[in-house]
């Protein structure tokens, strides 16, 4: 390169940093901010038709602003389905096959959690600029180096595991405790206010901005509890108890107290004048389990644990005042991975381009410039604990290890009640053939679930790996 070319190019750089710059003093950097709940049921929301429980603070978010009336996560469970909402990528693309409990690296060398090539939306974030923080419950792998601090996070309160009780009786050691940062902390509040609380704070904090608030709440997760401390010696069953209407009273309790959560955060956005400039997702990591008996997936078929509509469709709105028009709703299938290229795009940064990404911008649709399907033609694809289903246009396949269960019109039939698989017999056809192509293309997997005996025999063998 000639000395023209690079004068020219260094002119670039300054250029691009100096409209960079220009963005965060202007302001026109928004705020992010994702909100998960963790199996809340599809129907378990007073927008969404729930007679029990008041949820005023998430009904705001729906009535105010964009609700997706298919939104569907890549996988009926925890683990594997954030790992898609934080990477914009289907969990199998690399090899997350299931929750990281009770695993073993299937090579030597691969990290029970998120691979060390993935990139995450904390870590894209920060590239442009922002102030990166995560509140509650992470689950994408305890070893150090998947831990949110080394994966894109500045700030990280919460436990990395799948659960952990609501009242801490401060008997858990790292790296299965409460932890600020590295370090253990035994939290003394009902743990859906402390993750509130610490967003709040987080946003004071960096209120000058930008920041993108990550707060994947535990709630309303097992055990069921309610916001009154029991005390250090009360049995809190894991599965609940065996009065189902109990239950479903503790439940109401855990998700009325997770809209209080959100509240708060939503109060200190307004406090510190910052709504119109953030966006807001709110979303459940899948639907609702069936044991206690005490969640609701409405008139969806199946619970978490299925590729059924009730295991993987969840609510999930989109909040920004001046963005999006309030009381909108868009009724064509839209994916949790959508957030990531969302957030990336808007925030002034691209996808790279050395990877397959399983993510649409939203905005379009956010600012009503399109009405169309987002994802148009594709075939979203799901395999998650011996079920399969293939999902294209208004048509859904739903197949257990591979034989086909029925095809369904989900427009129509919501409930998946009318197997239409006799009557249509090339598409189901066209469909498995789909699953099968798309199966082709993902790698192997960098871990294997073995269940706690089996897992606990590989760690003395081993050695502990975190």
């Amino acid at each position: 390169m000639g000395k023209l070319g690079v004068v020219v190019l260094l002119a670039g750089i300054v250029a691009g940093a100096a409209l960079a710059e220009t963005k965060k003093e202007s302001g026109t950097q928004p705020n992010i901010v994702v909100v998960l709940a963790d199996d809340l049921g599809y129907g378990d929301l007073g927008i969404q038709g729930a007679t029990d429980v008041q949820t005023p603070n998430i009904d705001k978010l729906f009535r105010n602003g964009m609700q997706f009336k298919e939104a569907y996560v890549s996988y009926p469970a925890c683990g594997p389905s954030r790992a898609s909402i934080m990477t914009g990528r289907h969990h199998l693309r690399f090899g997350f096959p299931s929750n990281p409990d009770h695993i073993i690296p299937t090579q030597p060398g691969n990290l029970l959690g998120l691979p060390k090539d993935e990139i995450t939306l904390a870590q894209m974030l920060r590239k442009q600029g922002y102030a990166t923080g995560m509140f509650g419950k992470w689950h994408l792998g305890f070893q150090q180096e998947n831990h949110p601090l080394n994966r894109g996070f500045d700030e990280f309160y919460g436990f990395l595991g799948s659960l952990y009780r609501y009242f801490d009786l401060g008997n858990m050691k790292l790296p299965k405790c409460m932890e600020r940062g590295f370090d253990y902390v035994h939290e003394k509040e009902y743990l859906t206010d402390a993750f509130a609380r610490e967003s709040a704070s987080f946003i004071e904090r960096h209120k000058a901005g930008p920041f993108f608030l990550y707060v994947p709440f535990s709630a309303a997760h097992t055990p069921l509890m309610h916001d009154k401390d029991p005390g250090p010696n009360a049995p809190v069953p894991l599965d609940g108890t065996d009065d189902v209407a109990e239950n479903r009273r503790m439940l109401v309790n855990m998700i009325e107290g997770l809209d209080r959560g959100v509240g708060t955060i939503m109060r200190k956005l307004e406090e510190c004048g910052l709504e119109e400039n953030t966006l807001v997702f709110f979303l459940s990591d899948n639907g609702g389990p069936e044991a206690t008996g005490a969640y609701g997936n409405g008139a969806l078929r199946g619970f978490k644990g299925s590729v059924f509509e009730g295991g993987m469709r969840v609510p999930m709105a989109a909040y920004w005042p001046g963005k999006i028009k309030p009381g909108g709703s868009y009724g064509h299938p839209v994916l949790a991975t959508d957030i990531f290229a969302t957030a990336v795009e808007t925030a002034g940064g691209m996808l790279p381009g050395d990877r397959t990404y399983d993510s649409k911008n939203l905005m379009p649709v956010l600012t009503g410039t399109m009405q169309e399907p987002l994802h148009g033609n594709e075939d979203l694809c799901w395999d998650a604990l011996g079920m399969q289903a293939v999902r294209k246009g208004d048509w859904k396949l739903v197949m257990r290890n591979h034989k086909v269960v029925g095809l369904y019109n989900i427009p129509a039939d919501t409930g998946e009640k009318n197997n239409l698989a006799d009557a249509y017999p090339e598409r189901v056809a066209q469909f498995e053939q789909a699953h099968a192509e798309w199966s082709k293309g993902l790698p192997p997997w960098q871990f294997k679930w073995v269940g706690p005996e089996k897992f606990a025999e590989w760690e003395k063998e081993h050695g502990k790996q975190w």
